[in-house]
């Protein structure tokens, strides 16, 4: 597994992703810099890169799961529930290719406002 880090003004999280072929593309692209914009507890934005549909693709997620959406290219985030959700889980729109995962605590998550710049890059070493 590999370890990202992402930041959003004062806000910074420790991520790990997963192995898969969305995530390889993920990496090659390093890094990752857009604009939050919010489905309900998931923040998310576009991305330079396309990947498929995944075999382990799904729309209901766990709190804290970093994904790929591929019908608007974008990388998202979970922090609760979305407007799709019919739990308290998290739910994607659509399916959503599962990338990795947010460690530690989640709670600062709430400091991050729509169109604040979101960089998601290796630590530095």
């Amino acid at each position: 597994m590999k370890r990202v880090i992402i930041t959003c003004g004062r806000v910074s999280f420790t991520a790990e992703l997963f192995k898969t072929k969305t995530v390889q593309l993920m990496l090659n692209e390093m890094p990752l810099i857009g604009n939050a914009n919010f489905y309900g507890d998931e923040i998310y934005f576009p991305v330079s890169f396309t990947a498929e549909l995944e075999e382990n693709a799904q729309e209901e997620v766990a709190i804290g799961t970093i994904a790929y959406w591929p019908p608007s290219k974008a990388f998202c985030m979970f922090f609760g529930p979305t407007p799709a959700s019919i739990s308290d889980k998290p739910r994607g729109y659509s399916a959503v290719n599962i990338c990795g995962r947010i460690l530690g605590d989640l709670s600062d998550w709430k400091k991050i406002t729509p169109g604040e710049k979101i960089k998601v890059d290796f630590p530095n070493e």
